[in-house]
């Protein structure tokens, strides 16, 4: 096992390429609200997700690279930087954009992933080919084929990519508290970005009803913060090493892929409520949106309470029920609210959800709910 170590200056500043991505995806979604297109965008972030997991999963394992490596995270960020250009345009020439770029991200981190095999005693020349050129080779390929062929053959190269990772993370030593630290400072900064969502929205919508959805919309993403870093936060457990790193491998490739896809869409509904602030009610899109991002978010927080076992399940039912009585009522009742009432209501939500937690706090077992005084609660 590694030594604890903090997060560096360049993993932060990889970070930020994603985050653009991010933004892209927002915009995409903001534009074209509906079922389809939110499925494009949850297809389109996994793809983004997976990047993201190669380089923060491998360079965890492998510890701290030395100078020498920078040029290859460069490599790779202009490689996702490639797949923002993409994102607007992804109905069309935008894939073979997109297949490329993530194709350069895939092939630059390549000598990572030998170099954790190397230091793991799994290095194979099958495997090398494979994980590197191999994957990226099917990205380019992936550009002759006619664009249905071309979405399934990303599928499974994705699947290629990600299923050996869910299989072999737990068995290699990681720093728990440097991935913990790692993954709450990109939840932190993607919650950056949903507040430059609102700001972007209002700049292009500026009326007194536009303010006042804006201003509801900000506390919203402040009430999110509170329940990701304050509640989440407190949900801790001591586990011998095998379990905790089953736990985090489930933590990072499921309950973060939900919750970052959640702020997508959230920020994506309230931005687009701005935009609407002056209709007599809210677009039916974008309260679907404002639900399934509700529902996204509530789903990650109960995988991470379960995974981590920190809480009785009764009470994390409990702590559905704000979440299932606000969806329900915005699927079935809000269709001719105006946006300020739609929003109020997911604000609402958030607030009953930290109200909640609050209750459940004394009923968790086995787990220490605050960080002792002058310490820095663990991130999730």
């Amino acid at each position: 096992m590694h030594e604890t170590r903090r997060v560096e200056w360049l993993e932060l500043f990889f970070d930020l390429v994603f985050v653009v991505v991010v933004a892209q995806l927002t915009e995409r979604i903001e534009s074209e609200p509906g079922p389809v297109s939110m499925l494009v965008v949850a297809g389109l972030f996994l793809a983004v997700w997976a990047a993201w997991n190669n380089t923060t999963l491998y360079g965890n394992i492998a510890g701290e690279l030395p100078r020498r490596w920078r040029p290859l995270i460069f490599v790779s960020m202009a490689g996702v930087a490639t797949m923002a250009v993409a994102i607007p345009s992804i109905d069309g020439g935008g894939q073979v954009i997109f297949a490329i770029g993530y194709a350069l991200a895939r092939t630059a981190m390549w000598p990572l992933w030998t170099r954790v095999h190397e230091r793991l005693g799994r290095f194979s020349l099958v495997g090398q080919a494979v994980y590197g050129p191999g994957l990226a080779a099917g990205w380019i390929l992936s550009i002759a084929l006619p664009s249905p062929w071309r979405i399934g053959l990303w599928a499974l190269l994705l699947l290629l990519e990600i299923i050996p990772t869910i299989i072999r993370l737990p068995a290699a030593p990681q720093d728990k508290a440097h991935m913990s630290e790692r993954v709450g400072l990109f939840v932190m900064i993607v919650l950056g970005e949903s507040v430059l969502e609102l700001i972007r929205s209002i700049t292009h919508h500026v009326t007194a009803e536009a303010w006042v959805v804006g201003g509801l919309g900000f506390a919203v993403v402040c009430a999110l913060w509170w329940r990701y870093f304050e509640i989440t936060g407190e949900i801790r457990t001591q586990l011998d090493t095998s379990a905790s790193r089953r736990i985090l491998r489930d933590i990072m490739v499921g309950a973060h892929y939900a919750f970052v896809l959640a702020l997508i869409f959230l920020a994506a509904g309230l931005g687009g409520a701005i935009l609407s602030s002056s209709e007599p009610h809210l677009p039916d899109d974008l309260r679907v949106l404002l639900i399934t991002g509700l529902a996204l978010y509530e789903a990650a927080q109960v995988l991470m309470a379960l995974r981590l076992g920190g809480t009785r399940p009764r009470w994390v039912l409990l702590g559905l029920l704000p979440t299932a009585v606000a969806c329900l009522v915005l699927a079935l009742a809000a269709a001719f609210w105006p946006p300020w009432l739609v929003i109020a209501v997911v604000l609402l939500e958030c607030a009953c959800e930290i109200g909640v937690s609050a209750l459940i706090a004394p009923t968790r077992t086995g787990v220490r709910t605050t960080a002792p005084v002058g310490r820095t609660a663990v991130r999730p």
